[in-house]
Order: C-alpha cells, then structure tokens, then sequence
C-alpha cells in the first residue's frame, strides 16, 4: 500500500483532535468545536505532519543530515511559550486553558534543553574541552547582564 504512513499520521491526528473534542477541550462555544474547524485542523496538521515525514524519509534515503525538523520543533515550541505566557484561552475556555498551559506548552522547555544537549554532545565528541568553554562563556554573558542592569 503506497499512502500507507499518510493514512496511519491522519488516523493518529484525527483521533487526537477527536479525543480534545471529547473531553471538551474544543467547544462550540469557544469556536473549536465547530465540525468545519474540526476538519479543517484534521486537515492541516495531517498536511503538516505528513511533510515533515516525507523530508525526514527524503534525507535518510540520500544519507544527508539535516536538522530542519528540528528547527521546526523549536519554531513550534517557541510559540507554543509565548502562548503559555499570553494565556490567551481563559476567557474562553477553563479546560482549553488547562490543556494548554498545563499540558501542552509545558513540554517546550525540556524539548529545547534535549536538541541544546544534542548539539552539544555532537561539539564534545570533537571537542572534550567545549562544555567547560560554553560554560565559562555563558557564566561570563550572565555576570555582565547583572552589572549593566
């Protein structure tokens, strides 16, 4: 079967999108619960997952490295921060709000710990000095930031 991973990421994506609705994370009243904003979320985040799949399995059959899914991730993670601090579902929605800023957004900051620690692992292989120099350097930019303020 030729679409086999696409039917699999939309299958994945529609149950989730259908288990928020569920458990009235997605209301008619805060507008999310509308079916045609149900689809059409089905629709685009399978679009957008299925993408992503097709660059990784494009770069792994040419055996070329690149991160730009992970510079996706953390372009997503830091909106998904700036929507942890915005809130901008209390007035909507208190189980909207809940799954937002106490579930969802409170991954982002340990996803960009794990991809700094990635790329910082690959440097010490090279390097076995580098994470002392970061440090140092880092401690350095922290104590100038606290005299200048």
């Amino acid at each position: 079967m030729r679409y086999k991973s696409e039917i699999v990421i939309t299958l994945i994506i529609t149950i989730l999108v259908l288990f928020l609705k569920f458990i009235n994370v997605f209301q008619v009243e805060n507008g999310l619960g509308n079916p045609f904003i149900i689809i059409l979320m089905i629709i685009c985040f399978s679009f957008i997952t299925i993408k992503i799949q097709h660059n990784i399995n494009k770069n792994y059959e040419n055996n070329n490295i690149f991160y730009q899914n992970l510079d996706i991730l953390k372009y997503i993670s830091a909106i998904l921060i700036i929507v942890l601090h915005l809130r901008p579902f209390l007035n909507f929605s208190n189980e909207l709000d809940l799954a937002f800023n106490n579930i969802i957004t409170r991954i982002c900051v340990p996803i960009f710990f794990i991809i700094t620690g990635y790329f910082a692992s690959k440097k010490e292989k090279n390097n076995p000095k580098y994470i002392d120099s970061y440090i140092k350097k880092q401690y350095h930019y922290i104590l100038l930031g606290a005299l200048y303020t």
